[in-house]
């Protein structure tokens, strides 16, 4: 989506952008990459859920992104065209799968709340499967028609802006109906333990209601992290874009042409805190974390409880507080 590359001699912000690009990129890829390990090892079988598929979705698509800013970043390096196109190609297509995505669970958390009885028809794994992949065909499509030369490239691009706009229009349709319903829940059931698409009505369980609330929030975060990290280069995007359809005869200013090297790796951080957001609210993901650490830390004291054994003797009695700063051997 970085669409100006003047020459590095002329423009100073571009070794730093390529670097903050690296940077972000490499972090993108750790922290997605043990999201996604974590949920498929799933320790306590609570990511077997429909709501959760459009989190790996989305993982994958933050993931994609990471490692293309990683390629994009060398796009200078690399003597192959094709290379520079892949990675441009790349990130438009898990950026705008991401966009859609979003608003997928935005759509999904609305319909919960709005009809709490008839959600779990209406949303289905199958229609979400098949949501999932509609999105990644569509993002595949117009991230080819971006990014690879052509008569139409910078219409298409100046299409998906567009499409990103009004997601976000959309979105904040959706959220402000959403904080509607939630207020008209709690003034109905106040002082109660439960709100009208609590989960402790008509039979259901208490940790289904705290997993359902967690989870508005987690999309909620989701988004606003989304508007607030992105937006800034899609409004670049259509600026210089703008410039190329209309003021074709005019130079374009000299911040719009160093403006993108700034907000592109600005972009980028959307895709690496998303993890964080889903580590900070998400009580399953933080406990399945925890439990693959804790269990590493338990491994390391049981070794190191061997080798002390073995260091003096069979037979003997050994101890180690862990308490302490020093280990004491009592023998």
């Amino acid at each position: 989506m970085n669409n100006s590359t003047p020459e590095p001699s002329t423009n100073p912000f571009e070794l730093p952008s390529d670097i903050a690009t690296m940077v972000i990129g490499i972090f993108g890829v750790i922290t997605n990459g043990i999201l996604l390990l974590i949920m498929f090892l799933d320790p306590f079988k609570c990511f077997r859920r429909p709501s959760m598929y459009f989190v790996i979705s989305l993982a994958f698509s933050d993931l994609s992104t990471s490692i293309a800013s990683c390629m994009f970043a060398w796009r200078k390096y690399v003597t192959s065209e094709y290379f520079s196109k892949v990675s441009l190609f790349a990130v438009w297509a898990s950026v705008g799968n991401s966009f859609v995505t979003i608003l997928l669970m935005a759509i999904e958390r609305y319909i919960v709340i709005r009809y709490p009885m008839k959600a779990k028809s209406i949303i289905t794994t199958r229609r979400i499967f098949i949501a999932i992949a509609s999105t990644w065909v569509v993002s595949t499509i117009l991230g080819a028609g971006a990014s690879f030369p052509g008569s139409l490239e910078n219409y298409i691009q100046f299409g998906v802006l567009i499409e990103c706009f009004l997601i976000v229009l959309v979105m904040l349709i959706i959220y402000v109906r959403m904080s509607v319903l939630l207020r008209q829940s709690s003034k109905i059931f106040h002082g109660k333990q439960f709100s009208r698409h609590s989960s402790t009505e008509h039979g259901k369980k208490p940790k289904d209601a705290a997993y359902q609330r967690s989870l508005n929030m987690v999309v909620f975060y989701l988004a606003l992290v989304l508007i607030v990290t992105v937006l800034p280069h899609l409004i670049i995007g259509q600026i210089y874009l703008g410039y190329i359809f209309f003021y074709q005869i005019h130079d374009r200013p000299v911040a719009l042409k160093y403006a993108p090297y700034i907000t592109f790796p600005f972009e980028l951080l959307n895709f690496v805190l998303n993890p964080v957001i889903y580590a900070y609210r998400l009580p399953q993901f933080r406990k399945a974390l925890c439990y693959y650490i804790g269990r590493k830390n338990k491994k390391g004291r049981h070794e190191e409880s061997i080798l002390v054994f073995n260091r003096y003797g069979h037979g003997n009695s050994v101890k180690i507080d862990h308490a302490t700063t020093s280990d004491e051997v009592m023998i």
